[in-house]
Order: C-alpha cells, then structure tokens, then sequence
C-alpha cells in the first residue's frame, strides 16, 4: 500500500481507457466502469431516455409486460 499510494493515477483516463478494453473484449460499440449498481442503473436510464443536456427528457413508453430479460 506504501509504494502504490507514492503513485499518481489519472483515474479519468483510467476509466475511459478500461472502458474502451471491455468493450473490445465483448465486441460492442462501448462499455463504462461503474462504481456500482447504483451508478450503473442511473447512466443505463441516462441512455434510455436520450435527450440533450439541461432539459427534463421521458422515457419510451415500455410495455407492461416485456417480451423477455433484459
């Protein structure tokens, strides 16, 4: 734990760079590090409903009962 902490890491680009080798390995357009499922379920919303900056965006409607897991 000494040596690492005498250590810098630029954690913006270590995400961004994990990310891109996940996304490689699993052979899809992009993938994000998370710190969590919380993290996770909010940027995965994000995505769903889309939208630009600053405004207040809806979901699609989803239907009741979906086809199969997501």
């Amino acid at each position: 734990m000494a040596e690492a902490s005498a250590e810098f890491v630029d954690l913006d680009r270590l995400l961004e760079s994990s990310g891109r080798k996940i996304a490689e390995k699993l052979g899809v357009e992009g993938a994000v590090v998370t710190s969590g499922a919380s993290p996770a379920l909010i940027l995965a919303a994000a995505c769903i409903a889309g939208g630009g900056r600053g405004g207040r965006y809806l979901a699609p409607a989803i239907p009741p009962r979906l086809p199969a897991c997501v």
